[in-house]
């Protein structure tokens, strides 16, 4: 598995995976995205791809300054296709992540999982995370129609 840093280029690959898990994505809008991401510092994208050249994975970290907590990363994404799931994967990426982190001069990671994303709560205990809290993440949609 090769881990690599995100171009624009990936948009395609990794709108494809974003639908595959679950999440629908527009090519037009991820490239768009992609070319705000990766120009900005406090932003990383890094993608896994098998020897063949193909994308199966993606992990955004970003980094946050606040007044609570000061600076601290933030993982906003992570995606493994299904058939490169328990393998390593994921694991490889955010250890790419955690040594640019480290560089950043922030000593906290936080990562989030869904009640019901049973998978995604193993894999942060295993990677050393803790649970912080059982908290509710609510939403409101600005756009008005």
């Amino acid at each position: 598995m090769h881990i690599r840093q995100a171009i624009p280029d990936d948009a395609a690959a990794l709108a494809r995976l974003c639908i595959h898990l679950g999440s629908p994505a527009d090519n037009e809008l991820l490239t768009s995205r992609m070319i705000r991401l990766c120009a900005m510092a406090d932003h990383r994208i890094w993608v896994a791809c098998t020897p063949t050249g193909h994308l199966c994975g993606w992990l955004h970290i970003a980094i946050v300054f606040s007044l609570d907590c000061g600076r601290q990363a933030l993982i906003q994404g992570l995606g493994i296709e299904a058939p490169y799931q328990g393998q390593g994967t994921g694991r490889k990426l955010l250890q790419h992540a955690e040594s640019w982190i480290i560089q950043q001069h922030c000593t906290v990671l936080l990562g989030s999982a869904d009640a019901h994303q049973d998978g995604r709560q193993l894999f942060f205990q295993a990677e050393g995370f803790q649970c912080q809290n059982n908290q509710y993440i609510y939403r409101k949609s600005l756009l008005r129609h």
